[in-house]
């Protein structure tokens, strides 16, 4: 069986959301289950706070995309806490 190597991205975009139940240590223990519970080794966590999810220019989010689609392809899989914290579109 072929183990799964993801990578995770954790975003908030207010200093509101990270003091209220989505801060990025939250996300993260939440991916970090998810991935266990499945046996798919967790590579990576990109953050990037303080970022809009309707901003497409976010530069963490176009290294983690270009990662994903180079030559080297270091994760299978990218993980989020929530769709939201991928795009807004």
């Amino acid at each position: 069986m072929v183990k799964l190597r993801a990578c995770g991205y954790v975003r908030v975009s207010t200093d509101d959301q990270a003091q209220h139940g989505i801060s990025l240590p939250s996300q993260i223990a939440k991916i970090e289950e998810f991935c266990a519970a499945r046996g798919w080794e967790l590579v990576e966590v990109l953050q990037e706070p303080g970022m809009s999810g309707k901003d497409e220019g976010r530069p963490v989010f176009r290294k983690m995309m270009s990662l994903a689609q180079s030559a080297l392809r270091p994760f299978d899989v990218i993980v989020v806490f929530a769709l939201s914290r991928f795009a807004r579109r």
